[in-house]
């Protein structure tokens, strides 16, 4: 079972080397797996009346056949790939996070495929994994996602130092919640402003403002029409 997550603090700053205060919700993703010893995946969601076959054999591991993928037959695919798959079997794939509402059911679903798959459970390797897997699926997430839904426990919230990868867990107060509202707009990343502001950012950072984990309020930038410049 891989959770699915809200940032509470630290948007963009991941892969700028800040800092963020995520964490894990109660709805998730939950992947079992069914060795057969063929050399074929099956792959079955709940979501989905598709289903999905991927040839695992050592010629072309994790290659999927059939028509054009979905987003999350992509991403299934490409976890496979990178997580080195070799045994075939049934794949059942279930989840409660729902799709294009921000909760990151994509990094949900990567996290859980990983480790049903016998990814070792190592949460900055499974990160890493998920980033790649995402990339090759078209969206070029950063750390956040994957790490705290990875790593996350129960009760807490997880502060992320992208500077160097560390992190710690922050209890939450007895008696706090927090109301998570479902505005029923749905979008994905390519269809967002995400690589739109990830490109601001890291211009930013480029043109004067340096590592946002170590950036202070004097520290100026200078902009022109042509954008941040130095």
């Amino acid at each position: 079972m891989a959770p699915g997550r809200v940032n509470l603090m630290g948007d963009h700053t991941d892969y700028n080397g800040g800092l963020a205060l995520p964490m894990a919700i109660q709805l998730g993703t939950r992947v079992g797996f069914r060795s057969s010893g063929h050399a074929q995946l099956h792959v079955r969601t709940s979501a989905d009346a598709v289903a999905l076959t991927l040839d695992v054999g050592a010629r072309s591991p994790a290659a999927p056949m059939g028509p054009a993928l979905p987003h999350w037959g992509r991403l299934t695919a490409a976890v496979a790939r990178h997580a080195r798959t070799t045994e075939g079997g049934e794949l059942e794939i279930e989840g409660t996070v729902p799709s294009g509402a921000g909760l990151s059911s994509s990094a949900s679903l990567c996290v859980a495929l990983a480790l049903a798959l016998g990814e070792p459970g190592e949460p900055l390797a499974l990160a890493r994994l998920c980033q790649r897997a995402e990339a090759e699926a078209g969206a070029d997430v950063g750390l956040l996602d994957p790490l705290v839904i990875a790593a996350a426990e129960p009760g807490t919230a997880m502060l992320i130092d992208f500077a160097d990868l560390s992190f710690s867990f922050v209890p939450i107060p007895m008696g706090v919640e927090f109301l998570i509202v479902d505005s029923g707009a749905r979008r994905t990343l390519a269809d967002s402003p995400y690589r739109q502001r990830r490109s601001e950012c890291e211009r930013a950072v480029r043109a004067s403002v340096g590592r946002t984990r170590t950036t202070s309020p004097q520290s100026p930038i200078r902009c022109s029409p042509d954008g941040p410049g130095t």
